[in-house]
């Protein structure tokens, strides 16, 4: 029989759970819906900013486009500008294409971003899902003769 704290904390674990499962499916929409890369980029912030938690997402891409101009988005949350008695963590991390680097995220959290952390290791594949989805945006593609 579960006991009535044990049932609380099943309870709050498959909130958890719901959670992330959103937040994944948030993002997966963002990677594979979006048409361009101005798109792309505010529409990943925007989710980490506003579901996943975070006080800001920054995204810089070298070279985003075939005119060979930079992009950069940057997303913050309301509640970093008041935040005065933490101290942030951040974490930066590349976007890659295979070995190429593309650019990088840097976010802010309340929460740790240490490197064995959840959070870590998820947008490290988030970074690298990210890379493979600017690869594949019609401005990066090569064009072909018919």
């Amino acid at each position: 029989m579960i006991r009535p704290e044990e049932s609380i904390t099943l309870d709050d674990e498959s909130r958890r759970l719901d959670e992330w499962f959103l937040l994944l499916g948030a993002l997966s929409n963002c990677l594979w819906y979006s048409q361009n890369l101005t798109d792309l980029l505010n529409g990943f912030c925007e989710i980490l900013v506003n579901q996943a938690g975070y006080l800001s997402a920054d995204i810089r891409i070298e070279h985003g486009d075939q005119t060979g101009h930079a992009h950069a988005v940057r997303m913050a949350s309301p509640q970093q500008e008041n935040t005065t008695t933490i101290t942030p963590e951040l974490l930066a991390l590349p976007i890659k294409k295979s070995t190429a680097v593309l650019g990088q995220l840097q976010v802010r959290a309340e929460f740790s971003l240490a490197a064995d952390n959840n959070a870590h290791i998820l947008l490290s594949r988030l970074c690298n899902e990210l890379g493979d989805a600017i690869a594949s945006l019609p401005l990066h593609q090569k064009h072909q003769s018919l």
